[in-house]
């Protein structure tokens, strides 16, 4: 089995991969949530724009529809009195009220405006910069009582109509006819007023309108001609279903027969998005194309960040690692090589400690056990040689106790005596020591237990102080962005105080507005028939102004439940504010009591390893007692044998000299061999 021998490798293949898949986990999820948001937002900002351009399509052809509309109003109160010259300035008049308008016309029933005359018409024109007008339409061969125009409402009851989009060739322009019927006082029809509003500017304000970058938008009517499109060639010529794109031709009746909604298609470029909504007044479609390419570009280029970003912290983290694992390698080969010289027997190298980490502590140790064992060899060496000089003075000691054997003799029967008594206390003294070797043996090991707790200890009070310590941080930074949301909510609520103002602004106005037109209806009503076309305006905009007042109202409420929940919100924000700066001060306390923590096992560490040293000193002093009253029992009971023996006979007294003299050459043979083993270390 292969197995990884080198700490770097090892660090390298646990940490790496990890923090590799870690990226990539994140790189996913961002990329993912990006697009997300992303295809929300354009979804938001299409419709919003969908809105606003077709709303302001909505809105040129409501007050266009409305400049006919009043002119036939107009006509209702008194077709009978005005003359040609009163209706060409009439529908002159109303052409200047209409800046999209090209031209306004009035069209008799045959036979109603006059008994004798089939048909009455008249038709006011903008012409380079000036007003005209025409009665061109009033030829028999055009009979425009049969024209489409006409006949939208002429058959029916419809209020107005709007035509499909055409080309006029008597004033030589796109446009798009009005159709408003008008009626006598007996409800029969008398004819027709037309506003014709011309494309040009409906379809500039499309052709303008920017969708993105790179994206454009169309305008097709109910049938999905194509009324505005980048492309000239298909304006007034082309048809969405009909399409040369087979892709786009294939949306072409779900974005005609929907109301608002959004497909996509294919085209030479990629995929494109396309947002449609029907213009009311209309019924026409607007359409916004976004090619999904420019869509999918921030998310891109966002991913490309990330993952540069996450292959340089990857760099960055393998030479964290690089330099940490050497660093590793270097404490820990300096602990070898220590250990290194003291296997091969030389006390004579030292570790210099630089750091105050695990591994200057591991330094610190091995320069104390260095210093034990130099003074251990010392004091067996000076042992040693004592041991040998008592040796050789035993063996001429040994020589002279031969010569005073007869005077030993004499006193043989003493010594007996007091070597009984002896031996009773040595053998005493053996198991008292004996006991006390054992209970050191137990403190000793009983202090290393506590050396490495104290080690331990110390570890943890570290490991907690730091934790605490990034506690501490991560709490100042809650309450510093606690206090910036405050701030931010704080303005939020004076805003829509303000929008609150604004609104009773708009409730004050729409209330006087609603007065105002109540006033012109009265006034209209005095008017009689000449003033009924203004006071069907004034209702008109008595029904605005009620309207403007609800919605007004409407807002007015949302805008009160909004500042509510902003005040919910900063009330809140003051109570997590207040128990933010609760938890900042608990922390702190917290990392002084470990800052405590750490200095009291610091020298407790210390003071065990003092502790340690001094019974391990012991210990070994217990036991060379203990051997030396074992060799003063075996001395005691060899010297009452001997002097058993000598009150037997002074010869074997003799012999016994003559052993004692072998067990001193022996001694001193130790003692030689012991010096050997001593000069091995290198003090």
């Amino acid at each position: 089995m292969f197995k990884l021998k080198s700490i770097q490798t090892k660090t390298m293949l646990a940490i790496v991969p990890l923090i590799t898949i870690t990226l990539v986990s994140m790189i996913t999820y961002a990329y993912n949530s990006s697009e997300t948001l992303i295809n929300r937002e354009i979804q938001d900002k299409m419709q919003h724009q969908l809105g606003s351009v077709a709303g302001e399509i909505d809105e040129k052809l409501l007050s266009h529809r409305k400049t006919a509309e009043l002119l036939a109003r107009s006509i209702e109160t008194a077709p009978s009195l005005w003359n040609l010259d009163h209706y060409v300035t009439a529908t002159a008049k109303a052409l200047g009220t209409s800046e999209d308008t090209f031209g306004i016309g009035v069209y008799f029933e045959p036979y109603k405006y006059q008994a004798g005359t089939r048909y009455f018409s008249t038709y006011s024109f903008k012409d380079n910069g000036k007003i005209s007008h025409t009665e061109e339409y009033n030829a028999e061969s055009y009979d425009y009582p049969n024209q489409p125009w006409y006949s939208i409402v002429a058959n029916t009851k419809n209020k107005f109509a709007y035509t499909a989009p055409y080309y006029d060739e008597t004033t030589k322009v796109t446009m798009v006819t009005t159709a408003v019927p008008f009626y006598d006082r007996q409800g029969a029809l008398l004819g027709v007023t037309t506003g014709d509003i011309d494309l040009a500017n409906l379809q500039k304000l499309v052709q303008e309108t920017k969708v993105g970058e790179t994206g454009w938008a169309f305008l097709v009517d109910t049938e999905g001609k194509y009324l505005s499109d980048p492309a000239a060639d298909k304006i007034m010529k082309a048809s969405l279903p009909k399409d040369p794109n087979a892709s786009l031709a294939a949306i072409g009746q779900n974005i005609l027969t929907g109301t608002s909604g959004e497909v996509s298609y294919q085209d030479e470029n990629g995929t494109n998005r396309v947002y449609f909504k029907k213009v009311a007044e209309t019924g026409w479609i607007l359409s916004l194309v976004i090619p999904e390419k420019e869509l999918q570009e921030p998310t891109h280029k966002l991913v490309v960040s990330l993952s540069f970003g996450g292959v340089l912290a990857i760099a960055v983290m393998v030479a964290v690692i690089v330099l940490f694992s050497r660093y590793l390698k270097n404490q820990i080969g300096k602990a070898n090589e220590m250990a290194g010289w003291i296997a091969s027997g030389d006390l004579s190298h030292s570790i210099e400690v630089q750091t105050v980490d695990e591994f200057g502590h591991m330094g610190e140790n091995l320069n104390v056990m260095t210093a034990k064992l130099k003074e251990m060899i010392g004091s067996v060496s000076m042992h040693t040689h004592l041991v040998a000089s008592t040796a050789e003075q035993l063996s001429a000691s040994a020589e002279e106790t031969s010569k005073a054997t007869e005077q030993i003799a004499d006193s043989v029967g003493q010594v007996a005596s007091g070597t009984d008594k002896q031996a009773a206390v040595i053998a005493s003294s053996k198991e008292a020591i004996t006991g006390i070797t054992q209970q050191i043996l137990s403190i000793a090991e009983g202090i290393e237990g506590v050396n490495e707790g104290a080690s331990r200890t110390a570890e943890k009070a570290q490991h907690g102080s730091r934790s605490v310590e990034e506690v501490t941080e991560q709490m100042k930074r809650i309450q510093a962005n606690v206090h910036q949301s405050t701030e931010i909510v704080g303005v939020l609520s004076t805003k829509s105080q303000e929008i609150g103002q604004m609104i009773s602004l708009i409730t004050t106005i729409s209330s006087q507005t609603n007065l105002l037109a109540l006033n012109a209806s009265i006034e209209a009503s005095r008017a009689g028939e000449q003033g009924r076309g203004f006071a069907v305006v004034a209702s008109e905009v008595r029904k605005l102004a009620e309207q403007s007042a609800q919605a007004a109202d409407h807002i007015r409420g949302l805008i009160s439940e909004v500042q509510s929940e902003i005040n919910r919100a900063v009330q809140s924000m003051k109570e997590g504010n207040q128990a933010v700066n609760e938890g900042t001060a608990l922390a702190e306390k917290v990392s002084e009591a470990f800052g405590d923590i750490i200095s009291a096992v610091e020298d407790t560490f210390q003071r065990v390893q003092a502790v340690s040293g001094s019974a391990s000193v012991i210990r070994s002093d217990t036991r060379t007692m203990v051997d030396a009253i074992e060799q003063i029992s075996e001395i005691s009971n060899t010297a009452m044998d001997s002097t058993q023996s000598i009150a037997a006979a002074v010869e074997e007294q003799l012999a016994s000299m003559q052993e004692v003299g072998a067990a001193a050459q022996t001694l001193s043979k130790m003692a030689d061999e012991l010096k050997n083993v001593v000069r091995a270390f290198r003090m």
